[in-house]
Protein backbone atom coordinates (compact mmCIF):
# COMPACT_ATOMS: atom_id res chain seq x y z
CA UNK A 1 0.00 0.00 0.00
CA UNK A 2 2.75 2.13 0.70
CA UNK A 3 4.26 1.75 -2.30
CA UNK A 4 1.34 2.23 -4.97
CA UNK A 5 1.15 5.41 -2.58
CA UNK A 6 4.85 6.27 -3.19
CA UNK A 7 4.27 5.83 -6.92
CA UNK A 8 1.31 7.89 -7.47
CA UNK A 9 3.52 10.66 -5.41
CA UNK A 10 6.27 10.31 -8.18
CA UNK A 11 3.77 10.13 -11.43
CA UNK A 12 2.57 13.39 -9.84
CA UNK A 13 5.82 15.18 -9.84
CA UNK A 14 6.89 13.63 -13.37
CA UNK A 15 3.65 14.60 -15.17
CA UNK A 16 1.49 17.48 -15.36
CA UNK A 17 -2.15 17.03 -14.57
CA UNK A 18 -4.28 17.84 -17.14
CA UNK A 19 37.75 40.43 -28.38
CA UNK A 20 37.77 44.78 -27.34
CA UNK A 21 40.25 47.45 -28.61
CA UNK A 22 41.49 49.94 -26.07
CA UNK A 23 39.61 52.75 -27.94
CA UNK A 24 35.95 50.83 -28.56
CA UNK A 25 34.05 48.39 -26.97
CA UNK A 26 32.56 46.03 -29.82
CA UNK A 27 29.24 45.88 -30.33
CA UNK A 28 26.44 43.45 -29.29
CA UNK A 29 26.27 40.50 -31.36
CA UNK A 30 23.21 39.33 -33.00
CA UNK A 31 21.43 36.26 -31.52
CA UNK A 32 21.90 33.37 -34.00
CA UNK A 33 19.59 31.45 -35.54
CA UNK A 34 20.56 28.38 -32.87
CA UNK A 35 19.84 30.83 -30.23
CA UNK A 36 16.11 31.61 -31.51
CA UNK A 37 15.59 28.06 -31.89
CA UNK A 38 16.59 27.55 -27.58
CA UNK A 39 14.54 30.46 -27.32
CA UNK A 40 11.18 29.07 -28.92
CA UNK A 41 11.92 25.65 -26.76
CA UNK A 42 11.86 27.32 -23.64
CA UNK A 43 7.69 27.79 -23.13
CA UNK A 44 7.74 23.56 -24.05
CA UNK A 45 10.47 22.80 -22.00
CA UNK A 46 10.02 24.62 -18.10
CA UNK A 47 7.51 27.12 -17.51
CA UNK A 48 8.88 31.03 -16.86
CA UNK A 49 12.60 29.88 -17.47
CA UNK A 50 14.12 31.57 -19.90
CA UNK A 51 17.55 30.72 -21.50
CA UNK A 52 21.49 32.07 -20.72
CA UNK A 53 21.71 32.68 -24.05
CA UNK A 54 18.86 35.52 -23.77
CA UNK A 55 19.79 36.68 -20.47
CA UNK A 56 23.44 37.49 -21.62
CA UNK A 57 21.82 39.32 -24.81
CA UNK A 58 19.67 41.46 -22.58
CA UNK A 59 22.50 42.51 -20.90
CA UNK A 60 24.54 43.45 -23.32
CA UNK A 61 21.47 45.67 -24.87
CA UNK A 62 20.81 47.54 -21.88
CA UNK A 63 24.20 48.59 -21.69
CA UNK A 64 24.32 49.35 -25.52
CA UNK A 65 21.54 51.60 -25.22
CA UNK A 66 23.04 53.79 -22.15
CA UNK A 67 25.87 54.83 -19.61
CA UNK A 68 27.31 52.94 -17.36
CA UNK A 69 27.25 55.65 -14.78
CA UNK A 70 23.60 55.58 -15.87
CA UNK A 71 23.03 52.18 -15.26
CA UNK A 72 24.63 52.49 -11.93
CA UNK A 73 22.04 55.39 -11.11
CA UNK A 74 19.35 53.44 -11.82
CA UNK A 75 20.56 50.66 -9.13
CA UNK A 76 19.78 48.50 -12.12
CA UNK A 77 21.76 44.61 -11.94
CA UNK A 78 22.83 44.92 -16.05
CA UNK A 79 22.90 41.17 -16.13
CA UNK A 80 20.78 39.27 -13.96
CA UNK A 81 17.93 36.33 -13.47
CA UNK A 82 16.46 34.17 -10.95
CA UNK A 83 16.94 30.98 -12.37
CA UNK A 84 18.01 30.74 -16.40
CA UNK A 85 18.04 26.77 -18.35
CA UNK A 86 21.36 25.60 -20.56
CA UNK A 87 20.69 22.85 -22.20
CA UNK A 88 24.42 22.37 -23.28
CA UNK A 89 24.36 19.54 -26.47
CA UNK A 90 20.50 18.27 -25.62
CA UNK A 91 18.47 18.14 -28.96
CA UNK A 92 16.49 15.52 -30.24
CA UNK A 93 19.38 12.92 -31.13
CA UNK A 94 20.83 13.02 -28.13
CA UNK A 95 18.12 12.61 -26.13
CA UNK A 96 16.96 9.48 -27.42
CA UNK A 97 20.53 8.20 -26.74
CA UNK A 98 20.24 9.19 -23.09
CA UNK A 99 19.90 6.78 -20.37
CA UNK A 100 16.13 6.41 -19.02
CA UNK A 101 17.02 7.48 -15.76
CA UNK A 102 18.47 10.81 -16.82
CA UNK A 103 15.24 11.33 -18.87
CA UNK A 104 12.48 10.32 -15.92
CA UNK A 105 14.87 12.90 -13.77
CA UNK A 106 14.55 15.89 -16.36
CA UNK A 107 10.98 14.76 -16.40
CA UNK A 108 10.15 15.56 -12.67
CA UNK A 109 12.38 18.48 -12.09
CA UNK A 110 10.24 19.93 -15.34
CA UNK A 111 6.77 19.31 -13.31
CA UNK A 112 8.84 20.63 -10.14
CA UNK A 113 9.62 23.86 -11.31
CA UNK A 114 6.56 24.17 -13.12
CA UNK A 115 4.81 23.86 -9.72
CA UNK A 116 7.05 26.21 -8.17
CA UNK A 117 6.23 29.27 -10.58
CA UNK A 118 2.16 28.09 -10.18
CA UNK A 119 2.05 28.75 -6.90
CA UNK A 120 4.20 31.78 -7.04
CA UNK A 121 0.82 33.97 -7.76
CA UNK A 122 2.10 37.59 -6.93
CA UNK A 123 5.05 36.93 -9.42
CA UNK A 124 7.67 37.92 -6.86
CA UNK A 125 11.54 36.95 -8.09
CA UNK A 126 11.93 33.58 -6.81
CA UNK A 127 15.21 33.10 -4.76
CA UNK A 128 18.37 31.25 -5.70
CA UNK A 129 17.93 29.60 -2.34
CA UNK A 130 14.46 28.27 -2.43
CA UNK A 131 15.03 26.84 -6.35
CA UNK A 132 18.07 24.35 -4.75
CA UNK A 133 15.73 23.71 -1.73
CA UNK A 134 12.96 22.66 -4.19
CA UNK A 135 15.62 20.38 -6.03
CA UNK A 136 16.60 19.30 -2.61
CA UNK A 137 12.79 17.54 -1.82
CA UNK A 138 12.71 15.91 -5.26
CA UNK A 139 12.45 11.90 -4.33
CA UNK A 140 13.87 10.79 -7.76
CA UNK A 141 17.14 13.00 -7.19
CA UNK A 142 19.90 13.30 -4.69
CA UNK A 143 22.54 16.00 -4.37
CA UNK A 144 26.44 15.28 -4.88
CA UNK A 145 27.49 17.00 -1.54
CA UNK A 146 30.97 16.22 -2.01
CA UNK A 147 31.21 18.24 -5.34
CA UNK A 148 29.20 21.19 -3.75
CA UNK A 149 31.22 24.35 -5.03
CA UNK A 150 31.69 27.58 -3.39
CA UNK A 151 34.12 30.27 -3.51
CA UNK A 152 34.50 33.83 -3.28
CA UNK A 153 37.29 35.92 -4.65
CA UNK A 154 38.27 39.65 -4.69
CA UNK A 155 39.90 41.29 -8.39
CA UNK A 156 41.27 44.45 -7.36
CA UNK A 157 42.20 47.46 -9.62
CA UNK A 158 42.54 50.97 -10.15
CA UNK A 159 40.38 53.42 -11.61
CA UNK A 160 40.70 53.90 -15.28
CA UNK A 161 37.57 56.05 -16.64
CA UNK A 162 34.23 55.59 -17.10
CA UNK A 163 34.12 56.38 -20.60
CA UNK A 164 33.77 53.30 -23.42
CA UNK A 165 36.51 54.96 -25.23
CA UNK A 166 38.83 54.44 -22.11
CA UNK A 167 38.18 50.82 -20.86
CA UNK A 168 41.85 49.61 -21.04
CA UNK A 169 42.37 46.03 -22.70
CA UNK A 170 44.55 44.84 -20.38
CA UNK A 171 42.33 45.07 -17.28
CA UNK A 172 39.78 43.50 -19.44
CA UNK A 173 41.91 40.40 -20.54
CA UNK A 174 42.76 40.33 -16.63
CA UNK A 175 39.28 40.41 -15.38
CA UNK A 176 38.68 37.87 -18.01
CA UNK A 177 41.25 35.38 -16.99
CA UNK A 178 40.22 36.17 -12.46
CA UNK A 179 36.58 35.08 -13.79
CA UNK A 180 38.00 31.83 -15.28
CA UNK A 181 39.95 31.02 -12.30
CA UNK A 182 36.81 32.09 -10.06
CA UNK A 183 34.70 29.55 -11.92
CA UNK A 184 37.27 26.66 -12.75
CA UNK A 185 34.86 24.56 -14.35
CA UNK A 186 34.85 24.41 -18.86
CA UNK A 187 31.77 23.22 -18.77
CA UNK A 188 29.88 26.17 -16.76
CA UNK A 189 31.99 28.75 -18.28
CA UNK A 190 30.47 27.48 -21.67
CA UNK A 191 27.09 27.64 -20.25
CA UNK A 192 27.17 30.92 -19.17
CA UNK A 193 27.78 32.02 -22.80
CA UNK A 194 30.04 35.10 -21.73
CA UNK A 195 32.66 36.87 -23.77
CA UNK A 196 34.57 39.72 -24.41
CA UNK A 197 32.17 42.40 -24.64
CA UNK A 198 30.80 40.69 -21.59
CA UNK A 199 33.79 41.21 -19.81
CA UNK A 200 34.37 44.90 -20.32
CA UNK A 201 30.91 45.96 -19.84
CA UNK A 202 31.16 44.53 -16.64
CA UNK A 203 34.82 46.35 -16.03
CA UNK A 204 32.92 49.79 -17.05
CA UNK A 205 29.99 48.98 -14.92
CA UNK A 206 32.49 48.05 -11.61
CA UNK A 207 34.60 51.00 -12.28
CA UNK A 208 31.26 53.62 -12.81
CA UNK A 209 30.13 52.08 -9.20
CA UNK A 210 33.38 52.30 -7.20
CA UNK A 211 33.45 56.13 -8.65
CA UNK A 212 29.79 56.77 -7.20
CA UNK A 213 31.29 54.89 -4.13
CA UNK A 214 33.78 57.62 -3.12
CA UNK A 215 31.01 60.07 -1.97
CA UNK A 216 30.94 58.18 0.89
CA UNK A 217 32.59 58.52 4.66
CA UNK A 218 34.49 55.41 4.46
CA UNK A 219 36.35 53.80 7.71
CA UNK A 220 36.21 50.01 8.58
CA UNK A 221 33.32 49.01 5.68
CA UNK A 222 32.55 47.27 2.54
CA UNK A 223 30.27 48.81 0.20
CA UNK A 224 29.42 46.83 -2.75
CA UNK A 225 27.10 47.12 -6.00
CA UNK A 226 25.82 44.43 -7.95
CA UNK A 227 26.94 44.22 -11.67
CA UNK A 228 25.73 40.29 -12.57
CA UNK A 229 23.88 38.32 -10.11
CA UNK A 230 22.68 35.22 -12.30
CA UNK A 231 21.62 31.31 -11.70
CA UNK A 232 21.91 28.62 -13.78
CA UNK A 233 19.71 25.50 -14.39
CA UNK A 234 22.69 22.86 -16.76
CA UNK A 235 20.44 20.70 -18.16
CA UNK A 236 22.03 16.64 -18.21
CA UNK A 237 23.58 15.10 -21.19
CA UNK A 238 25.65 12.46 -22.41
CA UNK A 239 28.84 13.97 -20.98
CA UNK A 240 27.39 14.98 -18.26
CA UNK A 241 24.87 13.27 -16.59
CA UNK A 242 23.70 15.03 -13.86
CA UNK A 243 21.52 18.75 -13.20
CA UNK A 244 24.13 21.75 -12.50
CA UNK A 245 22.38 24.72 -10.28
CA UNK A 246 24.93 27.28 -9.95
CA UNK A 247 24.78 31.23 -9.41
CA UNK A 248 27.45 33.58 -10.19
CA UNK A 249 27.71 36.72 -8.52
CA UNK A 250 29.98 39.76 -9.12
CA UNK A 251 29.59 43.02 -7.60
CA UNK A 252 31.67 46.21 -7.71
CA UNK A 253 32.85 47.05 -4.33
CA UNK A 254 35.02 49.79 -2.36
CA UNK A 255 36.49 48.99 0.94
CA UNK A 256 38.76 50.49 3.94
CA UNK A 257 40.78 49.23 6.59
CA UNK A 258 43.50 49.88 9.16
CA UNK A 259 46.70 48.17 8.46
CA UNK A 260 48.31 48.74 11.93
CA UNK A 261 47.95 52.69 11.84
CA UNK A 262 47.61 52.89 8.12
CA UNK A 263 44.19 53.20 6.50
CA UNK A 264 43.79 51.41 3.15
CA UNK A 265 41.37 51.89 0.32
CA UNK A 266 41.11 49.03 -2.10
CA UNK A 267 38.21 48.63 -5.14
CA UNK A 268 37.34 46.58 -7.81
CA UNK A 269 35.12 43.30 -8.23
CA UNK A 270 34.04 40.66 -6.03
CA UNK A 271 32.59 37.65 -7.38
CA UNK A 272 30.98 34.41 -5.87
CA UNK A 273 30.45 30.97 -7.53
CA UNK A 274 28.02 28.55 -5.83
CA UNK A 275 26.90 25.16 -7.81
CA UNK A 276 24.94 22.43 -6.70
CA UNK A 277 25.28 18.86 -8.28
CA UNK A 278 22.17 16.55 -8.74
CA UNK A 279 22.05 13.16 -10.07
CA UNK A 280 19.33 9.74 -10.65
CA UNK A 281 18.35 8.41 -7.36
CA UNK A 282 19.04 5.12 -8.66
CA UNK A 283 17.49 3.05 -5.25
CA UNK A 284 13.89 4.97 -6.19
CA UNK A 285 14.13 4.77 -9.66
CA UNK A 286 14.39 1.30 -10.21
CA UNK A 287 11.31 0.99 -7.92
CA UNK A 288 9.25 2.72 -10.47
CA UNK A 289 6.35 1.00 -12.76
CA UNK A 290 7.77 0.84 -16.43
CA UNK A 291 4.38 2.46 -17.54
CA UNK A 292 5.60 5.80 -15.75
CA UNK A 293 8.95 5.18 -17.15
CA UNK A 294 7.59 5.17 -20.51
CA UNK A 295 5.80 8.00 -19.93
CA UNK A 296 8.63 10.21 -18.58
CA UNK A 297 10.70 9.73 -21.81
CA UNK A 298 8.45 10.46 -24.26
CA UNK A 299 7.94 13.24 -22.18
CA UNK A 300 10.83 14.26 -22.33
CA UNK A 301 11.81 13.30 -26.27
CA UNK A 302 9.09 15.30 -27.45
CA UNK A 303 10.22 18.28 -25.34
CA UNK A 304 13.26 18.18 -26.87
CA UNK A 305 12.15 17.61 -30.19
CA UNK A 306 12.56 21.01 -31.34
Amino acid sequence: MKFLAFTALLAFLCFPQNGCEASKIPNSPVLTSADVKEQLAVSTVIAGLTTVGAIIEMGRQLVNQTTFKDIVGLEVVPYHSELAASYGKLNAESVKNMDDELKVMIAAVDRQLVKLHAQNKEGHEIPFEDYVSTMLQNPLIEKDFDEEVFRDQYKEFSRFGIMRSGIDRQIVIEVETWFQNLIDDADVLTSTRINILDYANIVGCSDAAVEGFKTLIMRTEEVNRSILDVGVLRYPDLDNPFFKMFRIKLKAYRRSFRVGFVQKDESGIKGEYNMHKFRPRHDVMVKLSKTIVNKAVAEVENLFNF
